[in-house]
C-alpha cells in the first residue's frame, strides 16, 4: 500500500501521463480532491487513488429482466397491475 504523500499537479500529470493543465482543471472543478497552499495546488496519493477508482471501467449494467433482481422487479410490477 502507498504511503499518503502530497503531490503537485506536475507530479500527478507525470504519473497519469496527462498534461498539467488537465490536472489543474480537475482540481479547479472539484473532480480531483485537492488543497490550495498559497497559489499552488496539492493533492494526496489517497485522493488520487479515489479519483482513479471512481473513473475505472465498470461492467455494463444488465438489462432489466435479467437476473434475480430483474425477475423480482417484473414480478412486483405484475402484482400491482
Amino acid at each position: 500500500m502507498f504511503e499518503n504523500q502530497a503531490l503537485s499537479p506536475s507530479q500527478v500529470a507525470s504519473r497519469l501521463q496527462v498534461s498539467e493543465g488537465k490536472v489543474l482543471r480537475w482540481l479547479s472543478a472539484g473532480q480531483l480532491r485537492g488543497l490550495k497552499v498559497g497559489n499552488e495546488w496539492r493533492t494526496s496519493t489517497q485522493s488520487l487513488a479515489a479519483f482513479l477508482e471512481a473513473r475505472a471501467n465498470r461492467p455494463a449494467p444488465k438489462p432489466a429482466g435479467s437476473g434475480a433482481q430483474g425477475q423480482l422487479y417484473a414480478f412486483t410490477r405484475r402484482e400491482r397491475a
